[in-house]
């Protein structure tokens, strides 16, 4: 599956990244605005529903193992990337 942020490449946006995170962003939330992707279309190709993106970006909840693999499929990111995102 090609999605944008693999198109885009995780390099040319980790200072976007970096700089969303500084602002107190979640690493989801700031892999997400850098893709740039909507929480719908982040849903649709993820299979993961838009409340549990949303909660997920507010640290309301944790991510599965499995849910942060396919966010970061999904934003063309690496697994370790939303790694503090999943429930230890």
């Amino acid at each position: 599956m090609q999605n944008l942020g693999s198109v885009l490449g995780a390099g040319h946006r980790r200072p976007l990244i970096e700089a969303y995170e500084s602002h107190g962003l979640s690493a989801l939330a700031a892999w997400r605005l850098a893709a740039p992707m909507t929480r719908q279309v982040l849903s649709a190709l993820s299979g993961i529903a838009i409340d549990d993106i949303a909660r997920i970006e507010r640290s309301e909840r944790p991510a599965s193992p499995f849910e942060a693999s396919q966010l970061a499929l999904c934003l063309g990111a690496e697994p370790e990337d939303l790694s503090p995102l999943v429930r230890a």
